[in-house]
């Protein structure tokens, strides 16, 4: 399911990938950090971007290998983050509005509903990534089921402790 996902998203939303590649080389100093971006623009289902301090918890349970990270220091990568946003942030979320958009147009044709809905939800998914890229990591799916998992058993814990 996941390859028939990133294939249809591939082939009706070819340009969004684009634009990130074409943001992470014109800031050049950016594009070892936007790279993952760019991949996961490319082929996004099947992985999920989290925040960098939400894999803070789990660090001591989990390899940093499984992660590819996107972001350097918190003061350079807030600084950076804002250098994007003015520049190519705002443009790529107006991308994904627009695509979202007419996906959603889309949706009302029944032929194409199946293709239209999960590429509205990865559009919405990826407009607040599209502004703020940095401190964000990328993780698959799978380990991020187990994340939320192994969070919620802590809090059950926690809750059955008291």
């Amino acid at each position: 399911m996941r390859l028939l996902g990133n294939l249809i998203w591939l082939l009706s939303s070819f340009h969004i990938p684009l634009l990130y590649l074409l943001g992470a080389l014109i800031l050049f100093p950016l594009f070892p950090f936007l790279l993952p971006l760019v991949k996961y623009s490319v082929w996004p289902f099947g992985r999920v971007v989290v925040s960098n301090s939400y894999l803070q918890k789990f660090k001591s349970t989990y390899d940093d290998s499984v992660v590819e990270q996107m972001s350097g220091k918190e003061t350079v990568s807030t600084l950076f983050n804002i250098a994007w946003l003015l520049t190519f942030g705002w443009m790529l979320a107006l991308a994904h509005l627009v695509s979202l958009l007419l996906n959603g147009v889309m949706i009302f044709t029944i032929i194409l509903a199946p293709v239209a809905i999960p590429n509205l939800l990865t559009n919405a998914r990826m407009i607040p990534i599209a502004l703020w890229p940095l401190n964000r990591s990328i993780i698959s799916s799978d380990l991020h089921k187990k994340l939320k998992n192994d969070e919620a058993d802590k809090q059950f814990e926690k809750i059955k402790s008291s």
